[in-house]
């Protein structure tokens, strides 16, 4: 299983260093051999950290072979042995997206106003279909 997730792992660095030059913003190309060298750096001695490994070396994969990063790619890999599950990490960036529109709308307010017009509108439409 680990010999398979190495491998897996060594082929999708092959490919980011393959398609990484051609991406068209500097600043990319150097997070993105930032991360890649922060990903070859970390130990792959159990199950779980090359599971953690191989899921950002993918979504890294995918996001290069499409010339853009966004999400954890667009900052500095943190620093240590260590990351969070992709998953978590990607909750955490929603959430913190998510608060700027929490702050524009209090929780006594409908949340978006504009659905119940868009329910009307479409029941009254149902409505006059005949079946």
């Amino acid at each position: 299983m680990a010999i398979r997730d190495n491998n897996e792992f060594k082929l999708a660095l092959r490919d980011i260093a393959a398609h990484a030059p051609k991406l068209p913003n500097p600043y990319d190309r150097v997070r993105c051999s930032e991360w890649a060298r922060k990903l070859a750096s970390l130990p792959d001695d159990n199950l779980e950290s090359s599971k953690i490994r191989n899921e950002y070396i993918q979504f890294l994969r995918i996001q290069v072979r499409n010339n853009f990063l966004h999400g954890p790619f667009m900052s500095p890999p943190p620093e240590g042995n260590t990351l969070c599950s992709l998953a978590e990490n990607l909750g955490n960036l929603m959430a913190q997206q998510f608060t700027i529109l929490f702050l524009r709308h209090p929780r006594n307010q409908k949340f978006p106003p504009y659905s119940d017009t868009f329910h009307e509108a479409f029941r009254q439409n149902v409505s006059s279909e005949k079946y």
